[in-house]
């Protein structure tokens, strides 16, 4: 009886390993998905619709970090942390959109900023995306 029991809790133990393995394989998968889809949409973007926000809201004659949380609040990001660092802005926003993350970047590569850093990661409990991004202009 004791081998039989000894052969179960093996046997089931193996099963439960080789179901986490597969789980994670998946979500693995699933964020390298989205990680391309979000590529893939920064060419969807209506650069007409960005400059005439430019112009009519005066963003102009604003210093990089206010136009760069400026353009986030209007994707439909708020409460973003923008920081200048010298030359170049930092920023940091979580969003569960995808679709409105890759808007966002996008229109940030549409209006001259250039990435010299990125970093996004997907909350694997509410799918959440976290950005940290570092612009130079």
């Amino acid at each position: 009886m004791s081998i039989f029991l000894l052969l179960f809790i093996g046997g089931y133990g193996g099963y439960s390993v080789h179901q986490a393995a597969s789980d994670s394989k998946n979500d693995y998968q699933e964020q390298v998905a989205d990680y391309f889809w979000l590529r893939a949409q920064a060419g969807n973007i209506d650069s007409s619709a960005l400059n005439t926000g430019n112009n009519a809201t005066g963003e102009a004659d604003m210093l990089p970090a206010s136009r760069i949380n400026a353009l986030l609040n209007n994707s439909g990001i708020a409460g973003a942390q923008v920081i200048a660092t010298g030359d170049a802005v930092q920023l940091s926003f979580t969003h569960p959109s995808q679709a409105v993350v890759s808007t966002a970047l996008g229109k940030l590569e549409q209006q001259g900023w250039q990435f010299t850093q990125l970093s996004m990661q997907q909350d694997l409990t509410n799918k959440s995306i976290q950005v940290q991004a570092t612009v130079t202009s």
